[in-house]
């Protein structure tokens, strides 16, 4: 796990799962709300790296199973937390959107905004987020 703190926000990365896929935790240091992006894998290390903030979303950025298989695991971990996702990839998704994102929506988690920008082509539903100088991509290389 590596975490960059830009003042403003907090982000621990995750490489979980056999693909090694990024899942990353967003914190806002003054409220310890947090949102997770990418439920990909190792359920256990993501409930374990949340401990002491309050999620508030899970996001998934894109329907393909790598990017959300404990997607289920860790929305039954933390019910209160609203699953959120692009409609366009809802379907694909073990556990129903509570939140549908289009591009230009805002999350909003403690005081730190976090717009997402609909960047349809990887599947229908590709979404990034995007926030400060921090932008989470579909897929990194």
């Amino acid at each position: 796990m590596t975490m960059q703190y830009a003042g403003e926000v907090r982000v621990l990365q995750l490489e979980v799962g056999d693909y090694g896929n990024n899942c990353y935790i967003l914190i806002d240091p003054r409220t310890q709300e947090s949102v997770i992006i990418d439920a990909a894998a190792d359920p256990g290390r993501i409930l374990d790296a949340t401990r002491g903030t309050t999620v508030r979303y899970i996001v998934t950025t894109h329907g393909h199973r790598d990017h959300w298989g404990a997607l289920e695991e860790v929305a039954k971990g933390l019910p209160e937390a609203m699953v959120a996702a692009s409609p366009a990839d809802a379907e694909a998704l073990p556990v129903t959107v509570s939140l549908p994102l289009n591009d230009g929506d805002t999350l909003q988690v403690g005081t730190v905004p976090l717009r997402v920008i609909g960047t349809p082509g990887h599947t229908p539903g590709s979404i990034c987020l995007i926030t400060g100088k921090h932008l989470f991509t579909v897929i990194t290389v």
